[in-house]
């Protein structure tokens, strides 16, 4: 099918994903960084990298991807989730197209009054009463 759009042509698409994912996660990074007046020294040092490392994360134009490892780090220094899916064009083409998302991701801490309102005692159990031994199980058992 054309539609006479850059979509129609397959590397055209994943140029754009590509291009989408670097501005995306360049963006976020410095958004959030910046929201906690963290300096990029700051944010290596508490997700375990260099600031070099961050300073290429933030910069859109760089073309080489940091380890998911990398990011995972970042997300834990921000006390957020990082999420890494594969989806349909239709999901992508459509978040490209009327992207309407946050630049920046709350910490769980944040956010733990609209968590419990959402999944009230559900959310209790998996958060307090287990020991560090059990939730690693657990992690291991979800492997």
């Amino acid at each position: 099918m054309t539609t006479g759009t850059m979509f129609d042509i397959k590397e055209m698409r994943h140029e754009l994903n590509a291009t989408y994912l670097n501005v995306m996660i360049a963006l976020q990074v410095k958004t959030m960084r910046l929201s906690k007046n963290w300096s990029q020294s700051d944010l290596a040092a508490k997700a375990d990298t260099t600031y070099q490392e961050i300073s290429l994360i933030e910069s859109p134009r760089w073309k080489h991807w940091p380890h998911i490892s990398t990011l995972l780090k970042i997300a834990g220094a921000f006390d957020c989730a990082f999420e890494c899916r594969f989806r349909p064009w239709s999901e992508a083409i459509s978040e490209f197209l009327c992207d309407s998302q946050i630049t920046t991701a709350k910490s769980f801490e944040e956010e733990y009054a609209i968590l419990s309102h959402a999944f009230g005692s559900s959310l209790e159990p998996l958060l307090v009463g287990r020991s560090d031994s059990e939730q690693d199980a657990n992690l291991t058992e979800a492997k």
